[in-house]
């Protein structure tokens, strides 16, 4: 009975051996934190592309229990944070955790953007001159660290502490796209 205890945990460390790199490594964690971002993306076009949930963000300032509740449904529940302008002008958000300088620079759909805190994706749709910025945290970049605030991946994109972002001159990387029918680019992660 022990040799064959002794020979399944032999066999066990030799296919581990043998199919572990440190790129299958970087594959697996890339591809975790990736599909998490497209399912919190996809959350909200499913609510940015319904006519009447859109038109709800416009009035927002006018409806302190309607904002409450979105404020929960995306800021508390799902760590989505929203602004939106009206002719660039700052009219609604939902914290302040992440209010853009210039939110004119920033693209209509998906956009990997760093702010002053971190690094978001930022997710921009326009009707006229009303427009919402929703803002995914990826990974925080605070100026001092202490036992809660760490410059780590948002916890609920990504739970290891094995890659970090890349830059172009970084090789091998893994490249992160958004969900969105043209798979935008958006950044690149590498090992640490």
């Amino acid at each position: 009975m022990l040799a064959l205890l002794c020979a399944s945990l032999l066999l066990t460390a030799v296919i581990v051996r043998i199919t572990y790199t440190p790129v299958s490594n970087l594959d697996q964690t890339a591809k975790i934190l990736e599909n998490n971002l497209q399912k919190k993306e996809s959350y909200i076009y499913s609510f940015i592309n319904d006519k009447r949930s859109f038109n709800d963000l416009k009035e927002l300032q006018r409806h302190p229990q309607a904002a409450i509740g979105l404020i929960k449904q995306f800021t508390t529940d799902r760590n989505i944070w929203f602004v939106t302008f009206t002719n660039n002008e700052l009219n609604f958000w939902s914290g302040i955790k992440v209010i853009p300088d210039y939110p004119a620079t920033i693209k209509e759909g998906p956009n990997f953007r760093k702010e002053s805190n971190g690094m978001y994706e930022a997710i921009r749709k326009s009707e006229g001159n009303f427009s919402v910025i929703f803002f995914i945290p990826v990974k925080f970049d605070y100026r001092f660290q202490n036992e809660y605030l760490r410059n780590t991946f948002a916890t609920d994109l990504l739970k290891d502490d094995n890659i970090e972002i890349a830059d172009f001159t970084d090789k091998p990387v893994y490249d992160v796209h958004s969900s969105v029918s043209d798979h935008k680019y958006l950044f690149s992660v590498k090992l640490k």
